[in-house]
């Protein structure tokens, strides 16, 4: 509802981007949607895991900010209403990134990875605590809408707006942390499912770094660049999902296995791709005293022609080294599975003779 809201709201506006605005109008509804659909199934299934009301708590929060931030930027509205929306805007982000950290911190079963990890997730929740109340009352244009903000404190006028998210770094970086502690000691089935999460992950972090490097060597590149990272970032919710109800975790072995023989063997072509016709071009022009269209077209044919050959041995090599921990991971699973139907046997075996002492203690009595 509070999604809708906000998209109704930005609808009605008829605005374009806002100076200084991240993403493109009502985009919180995309992150609202993701995570409340998934903690939803998590909530309903493993009511007693925490995964799936902190990542409800961060779709309620990012929900009322959308709502907050849509109604700040409105062409017209009065003034008390505005200046409210606007505070609430300001700060609201910072208790989605709460639950969103929680959800790191005790994912995939609800629980922290150790006593000192528990003290470390109170630390990170403070240094968040610490940031929303920087951008509750720090003066000064917020980050999330650029307007003044209507509520901030003369005596924190010395510190720059754009430091009051800034505690949300090292948080965020311990939450990560958590999680590689966590997958190194990881077996079985908890390492499919941290699997989804880690590599999810690394993938949304390259897509932040070529889209960061993107904008900076065309500026004019800069909204695509947000708006595909906001595309991207429902993966997170997505792939917790999937990892806590284990629906499909295997498929994560082909996934990656697949990204990476596609990734490299982009990367290589386009490499070749590249420089092929920077060669070409320049032998042309010493040739024929002018570029020819030739050489692009040889490129692209000498290209095309070594991808199913290049693709075979990247494919080779990838399984290679992958495959025999895919398959111990496996193994691994299966084995625990039997140990458990071993184990559920004997006690079946040891009840049915207690129960067949007990009849025969009943009939000689």
């Amino acid at each position: 509802m509070l999604a809708a809201a906000s998209v109704v709201l930005a609808v009605a506006s008829q605005r374009g981007i806002a100076p200084g605005e991240f993403g493109f109008p009502g985009y919180q509804a995309v992150f609202a949607i993701s995570l409340c659909w998934v903690g939803y199934l998590i909530a309903t299934r493993q009511p007693r895991n925490a995964v799936g009301w902190a990542l409800l708590v961060a779709a309620v929060a990012i929900g009322v900010e959308g709502v907050a931030h849509e109604y700040a930027l409105r062409p017209s509205g009065d003034a008390t209403g505005r200046d409210l929306a606007i505070w609430i805007d300001a700060w609201t982000w910072a208790v989605g990134t709460v639950g969103l950290l929680i959800a790191f911190y005790r994912f995939p079963d609800g629980r922290p990875v150790g006593p000192a990890w528990r003290k470390v997730e109170w630390i990170s929740i403070t240094l968040v605590g610490s940031a929303l109340f920087l951008s509750a009352f720090v003066p000064g244009p917020t980050l999330s809408s650029g307007l003044p903000n209507p509520y901030g404190l003369a005596m924190l006028s010395a510190i720059s707006p754009a430091l009051t998210n800034a505690p949300g770094s090292p948080a965020t970086l311990l939450a990560v942390a958590s999680l590689v502690a966590r997958f190194r000691r990881s077996r079985g089935i908890e390492r499919q499912q941290l699997k989804w999460l880690v590599a999810t992950v690394v993938a949304l972090l390259l897509v932040t770094i070529l889209m960061n490097t993107l904008q900076v060597v065309s500026p004019g590149t800069a909204s695509l660049a947000q708006i595909t990272l906001i595309l991207a970032i429902p993966l997170i919710p997505i792939s917790i999902g999937i990892a806590v109800l284990r629906y499909r975790l295997y498929e994560i072995d082909t996934l990656i296995n697949r990204a990476l023989v596609y990734g490299a063997l982009t990367a290589i072509l386009a490499g070749l791709y590249t420089a092929g016709i920077g060669v070409f071009q320049r032998l042309f022009g010493t040739l024929a005293g002018e570029h020819s269209e030739s050489g692009i077209v040889l490129v692209t044919l000498l290209v095309a022609a070594a991808f199913t050959p290049l693709r075979a041995r990247l494919q080779q090599a990838v399984d290679r080294r992958f495959k025999p921990a895919v398959e111990g991971s496996r193994e691994s699973a299966v084995g625990s599975g039997t140990e458990l139907a071993r184990l559920r046997a004997e006690v079946a075996s040891l009840r049915a003779e207690l129960r067949g002492h007990l009849d025969r203690a009943g009939g000689s009595s």
